[in-house]
């Protein structure tokens, strides 16, 4: 694992605020996606080797550059600061029959199709498609860049199926023959065409030839992929994105699959974004609350026994520690009576994500920000207000 790691690139650091005019700036970070090529297989090959547990064979890897199982735009890297740091790897599957319900079944289902490499794509046929891996390494995780994958997955398979049907029923009309010019007068040389007329023309051909060489897009009408049993984080990623869990027959894995037709171009990717933003927020205002309430309860505890010893004279601030146990407690109040209903709401809104919108969400959390700060806040001032005693004591 060693040798692997150091094989990997240095990963470029977490970029750091800035300050311009006194004010702490953050500087969003450059991500983009890259197409799998030749040139950076071999990076894909190091990204699986460290992101997951299971050795993929060299067949794996030269798949990879298979257009007709592989199609271009299900299977990215994601670029942090011009270094990948995640991967997407889909494959893209025939309709029809059971969908595979075990690890197994699919590998089995990848053997079946590597004798298809040559068939074209039909554009009146719709497929499925199988996520086999997405991953995003440790440091980058938390951040959106996975979702950042799965979005691009799910909107291309939505605009695959906003494809208009090429017309099979009605076959082109020949247009008539234009009557021909009439012959120049002998001696004189026909005047030739505007040259405006001939650039047109010339545009007109080139638009064609460029749209019959654009080979068509495979119709993908459903996803479908293989989570472990005990990744319950990765369950909860699939789900927030309207993933169900449809059998568990394997003790190890559960099938998970969302059909594209159901949602269609009503797809909001920046609501599930955003909804991935709050969730990160939401852990780490948990995180926070979950140390500073017993660290505040153990001050005030310590402040109390402080003020309550026999000493010469008794101090003239114990008003003080009033104060601080008061905003202590009223934390516990403001987080049931006003915080804990935005919860709900947000996760009402990550429910109902197909019909939400972008700009409720961003409202709530902002909301939601603002009012962790007032909390954060109280908690700040009662934990000055019982050292500000403890020094008077």
């Amino acid at each position: 694992m060693s040798a692997v790691l150091s094989a990997l690139p240095d990963l470029p650091k977490l970029v750091e605020p800035i300050t311009v005019n006194g004010k702490r700036l953050r500087v969003a970070p450059r991500v983009n996606l890259g197409y799998i090529t030749p040139n950076n297989l071999g990076t894909v090959k190091k990204l699986h080797n460290v992101l997951f547990p299971i050795s993929y064979s060299s067949h794996f890897y030269d798949d990879l550059l298979d257009q007709s199982q592989h199609p271009e735009d299900y299977n990215k890297i994601v670029f942090y600061q011009d270094l990948p740091v995640g991967v997407i790897v889909c494959r893209l599957e025939e309709e029809g029959g059971e969908v595979p319900k075990t690890l197994s079944e699919a590998a089995g289902k990848g053997k079946a199709v590597e004798g298809q490499k040559e068939a074209k794509t039909d554009e009146t046929k719709t497929y499925r498609l199988y996520v086999m891996t997405l991953g995003v390494l440790a440091p980058y995780r938390h951040q959106g860049l996975g979702s950042k994958l799965i979005h691009h997955v799910l909107t291309t398979a939505a605009e695959s199926l906003s494809q208009p049907l090429p017309s099979t029923s009605s076959a082109a009309i020949p247009s008539k023959p234009s009557a021909p010019a009439p012959s120049a007068a002998k001696g004189k040389k026909a005047a030739p065409p505007p040259p405006q007329a001939n650039g047109k023309k010339e545009a007109e051909k080139k638009d064609e030839k460029a749209e019959e060489k654009e080979p068509p897009k495979p119709r993908v009408s459903s996803v479908y992929l293989h989570v472990h049993v005990a990744n319950e984080e990765g369950r909860k990623f699939w789900e927030k994105w309207g993933f169900e869990v449809k059998s568990a027959s394997d003790s190890q894995v559960l099938l998970a699959a969302r059909s594209i037709a159901v949602v269609g171009l009503g797809l909001n990717a920046g609501l599930m974004l955003s909804i991935t933003l709050w969730s990160n927020l939401y852990e780490q205002g948990k995180a926070v609350m979950m140390k500073l309430q017993p660290t505040l309860t153990l001050l005030l505890a310590y402040a109390s026994y402080a003020a309550a010893r026999p000493v010469d004279y008794l101090p003239a601030n114990t008003p003080i520690l009033g104060v601080a146990s008061a905003l202590t407690i009223s934390i516990v109040g403001f987080t049931g009576v006003v915080i804990m209903p935005l919860n709900r709401r947000m996760q009402k809104l990550e429910r109902e994500a197909s019909v939400a919108s972008t700009a409720q969400a961003d409202s709530l959390i902002g909301q939601w920000v603002r009012l962790h700060a007032v909390r954060i806040a109280l908690g700040t001032t009662a934990f000055a207000l019982a050292v500000s005693e403890l020094a008077l004591a």
